[in-house]
């Protein structure tokens, strides 16, 4: 059996980390990285599966944005499988009165969560 490798990392300014690694004995195949794949795919699968009955495609119509709205334009095309259905123009007017933006940019997701379970989920 070969000998350990020595790596030696800074981990301060005043000492190094010292870790020993094994060097592969025999090489690593591709069936031995497809089966790796699989393994960690089955765990993060087994960790957050939704079922499929959670999804619902739903259409939504295309709108173009005009300026820094692209957030309000996304809420609108949101809105429009929700009663009442609203336009980008009518959430960004009322995106302006909260004091949420000022030109259509939303930096805010909290201020955008509001805006839409206001005016949308009523």
């Amino acid at each position: 059996m070969e000998k350990g490798v020595e790596i030696r990392m800074p981990i301060s300014p005043f000492g190094i980390c010292v870790q020993t690694y094994q060097r592969h004995i025999t090489a690593y195949t591709k069936e031995d990285a497809l089966r790796t794949i699989q393994q960690r795919w089955n765990a993060i699968a087994s960790k957050f599966m939704v079922a499929p009955s959670y999804f619902k495609y739903v259409h939504l119509t295309p709108s173009l944005q005009s300026g820094p709205t692209c957030g309000i334009v996304a809420l609108a095309m949101i809105s429009s499988v929700c009663p009442p259905s609203l336009t980008a123009e009518q959430l960004l007017t009322i995106a302006k009165s909260l004091g949420y933006t000022r030109c259509g940019e939303m930096f805010s997701a909290h201020n955008m969560l509001n805006l839409i379970q206001k005016n949308c989920y009523s």
